[in-house]
């Protein structure tokens, strides 16, 4: 009997193709894990001579893991944004790091490249623009209250 003639053939056969590739992937890792053990030294000293290609992609990895966004998306981003900080403006240049990609945490949609510390502003905000406004409210209206 031909498969394809009973229900549900194309569902079956998609499913069996999905199992066979998740078990692939448990030996695959498996095996890379074992080899891995096993060649310490190697994998140590391929880590030392590849160090800056595997930080590229470290960082092209978790940009499309993370936000869904490749690293020319990431380039065009920063260029848009005159290679500053979208909050405060500060060039790149300036730091050490690379810059944030800000997103919304309910929608996941990326809203820009932030510096550090205006990141870490918007996160312990928790992105919360009463708590924002109530800040800048502060800052505007406190000045020299001490004596």
């Amino acid at each position: 009997m031909n498969p394809r003639n009973s229900k549900n053939w194309k569902a079956r056969y998609l499913c069996e193709i999905s199992n066979n590739q998740m078990q692939d992937k448990k030996q695959h890792a498996e095996y890379t894990k074992e080899w891995r053990r096993k060649n310490k030294e190697r994998v140590k000293q391929y880590s030392i001579d590849n160090k800056e290609r595997r930080a590229v992609n470290t960082r092209k990895s978790q940009l499309n893991i993370k936000y869904g966004i490749t690293i020319e998306t990431y380039d065009k981003m920063l260029k848009l944004q005159n290679n500053c900080c979208a909050i405060c403006d500060e060039p790149r240049e300036n730091f050490r790091t690379n810059f944030a990609v800000d997103h919304d945490y309910k929608t996941n949609e990326v809203r820009g490249l932030l510096c550090r510390k205006c990141n870490l502003i918007l996160g312990y905000a928790n992105d919360n623009t009463s708590i924002l406004e109530k800040a800048m409210e502060y800052l505007n209206s406190k000045k020299g209250c001490i004596s």
